[in-house]
């Protein structure tokens, strides 16, 4: 390895350590788990962008995350939106524990756009979880299943629409968090609906494979091409 990237390595190392200790010292009541969720959450991050944060302000995204990972009931998205204060900052944050699915973040960031609100930092962790029977966290596993754990800081001020003129939209926080979770509702239902979804578009693909029909023209996509390009889309969303 090059020296600098062994400086940085080592620079990296002796901040995450720095913050496992702020947050061993802030919440000594969590389990060890929560460490490994504080690492997650720094991969997103930089080094530069790392080192310019307090290491009390990382334990603190932590802490509060895991905390509110603790319990979730199969089959719902857990959300909760922090006003700016003590330990924020002139931020808010945004905290969402849910199943890995497809378009997560891109339905997070439209309702957030919609809503007049700018996302300043989104770190999306999708972790392998064990929990009981009664959605109590039990800690990170292999072969669990997959969680995505989200903490999103969002600028104080709202901002207006591209091309929606007048003033930017005046809504509380109360209106944001209603509308994340609306957001993570729908994406929700069109992911359970996509199966149903893909099976009638492969049945109509071979219904006119079967029929005597000329082709559509180049610019007019075809049903198999259209069905392919949902199918890589839910893949990759």
């Amino acid at each position: 390895m090059p020296d600098g990237q062994s400086r940085e390595s080592g620079a990296r190392a002796e901040l995450l350590r720095a913050a496992e200790e702020a947050l061993r010292q802030q919440a000594p009541a969590l389990p060890p788990a929560a460490a490994a969720l504080l690492h997650r959450l720094a991969e997103a991050l930089p080094t530069a962008e790392l080192a310019a944060e307090p290491p009390e302000r990382i334990a603190a995204a932590t802490a509060s995350l895991y905390a509110f990972a603790a319990e979730r009931k199969p089959g719902t998205a857990k959300v909760r939106l922090l006003p700016p204060g003590p330990g924020r900052g002139a931020v808010a944050v945004a905290e969402i524990v849910t199943e890995d699915m497809p378009f997560l973040v891109d339905s997070v960031l439209a309702a957030l756009a919609l809503s007049g609100r700018t996302p300043r930092r989104l770190l999306h962790p999708v972790l392998r979880v064990a929990r009981d029977a009664a959605g109590r966290l039990e800690g990170f596993a292999e072969g669990g299943a997959a969680e995505s754990m989200m903490h999103v800081e969002i600028a104080p001020a709202t901002a207006r629409l591209l091309g929606g003129g007048g003033e930017a939209p005046d809504e509380g926080w109360e209106t944001t968090e209603a509308a994340l979770r609306r957001a993570l509702t729908e994406t929700r239902l069109a992911v359970a609906d996509f199966p149903a979804v893909l099976q009638r578009l492969r049945a109509a693909e071979a219904e006119i494979a079967r029929e005597d029909r000329p082709r559509p023209p180049p610019a007019v996509p075809s049903c198999a091409g259209w069905r392919r390009t949902i199918s890589s889309s839910s893949a990759t969303g």
